[in-house]
């Protein structure tokens, strides 16, 4: 008797560690499925866009901040609410989907028939598609008449602008004014200006050529040498209070112009 219950609780045992690898093994199963599938929705970006809109919501009620508070407060909400969201959001699926029924989803959307879903329902819903092909071609064909007329602006002229007094920039936070869809961040030192994107940091080494001219130059983040092939010098043309107006030519003698506006 004590031979077959020793035999008994050891097979038990033995069972009990199955069990809990194979619970264990659907676990991590099904916590890619729901990964995959919220990467092909990338929802990440929807949630983005929540925290932006949030953000500017609160600008209202807090006039007082500037521009670079925000700045690190999305940056900082970021890494807190996105950098495991996917992670986060699987729970709320398994409350109401099982093991087989998450596979056929994330089966179905990586489908030929789930393809086509996101590409019909792009078209529907975005002016991209084959439905709005006329209206796009009735736009086109307007700009295409009022730009008929118009020339490239030449701004070698405002390369060759003089000015003086531009000791106010030379040193701050500044905002990239070009930039529309997102807030830039600039931070420049005496010798290092660094650039912040949409959580991606470009620094430059900056040198003061005249007053209100100056050349950067892109440090290499891997062996921290200087990137002479992609620098820029850049003239300021016009100022206006805290704003500046610049163009930009690289060692090809392309321009390019901008504006940036001091935040301190």
């Amino acid at each position: 008797n004590f031979k077959q219950m020793k035999k008994i609780l050891i097979l038990s045992f033995i069972l009990c560690i199955c069990s809990f690898h194979i619970s264990a093994q659907e676990e991590d199963e099904f916590k890619d499925h729901v990964i995959s599938l919220l990467e092909l929705q990338d929802i990440k970006t929807t949630y983005s866009s929540i925290i932006r809109e949030e953000i500017e919501l609160q600008k209202k009620a807090f006039p007082h901040l500037k521009e670079k508070d925000w700045f690190v407060l999305e940056l900082k909400l970021n890494e807190k609410y996105l950098s495991n969201l996917y992670e986060d959001l699987v729970p709320q699926y398994e409350e109401h989907f099982s093991l087989e029924e998450i596979a056929l989803i994330n089966k179905f959307y990586k489908s030929d028939l789930g393809e086509k879903w996101f590409e019909i329902n792009d078209d529907i819903i975005k002016p991209s598609g084959e439905a709005n092909a006329e209206w796009r071609s009735q736009i086109t064909e307007y700009l295409t008449k009022n730009l008929a007329d118009r020339k490239e602006e030449d701004l070698s002229p405002k390369f060759k602008v003089v000015l003086e007094n531009c000791g106010d920039f030379k040193e701050g936070d500044f905002q990239d004014m070009a930039q529309t869809e997102s807030f830039v961040l600039i931070e420049r030192t005496e010798k290092i200006q660094t650039r912040y994107l949409e959580g991606n940091i470009i620094k430059h080494k900056i040198e003061w050529l005249t007053d209100c001219k100056y050349k950067i130059i892109p440090i290499d983040d891997k062996n921290k040498k200087l990137d002479t092939d992609n620098a820029l010098t850049v003239n300021i043309y016009e100022i206006d209070g805290k704003t500046y107006k610049y163009v930009a030519k690289d060692k090809n003698g392309k321009f390019t112009k901008g504006n940036l506006k001091k935040l301190n």
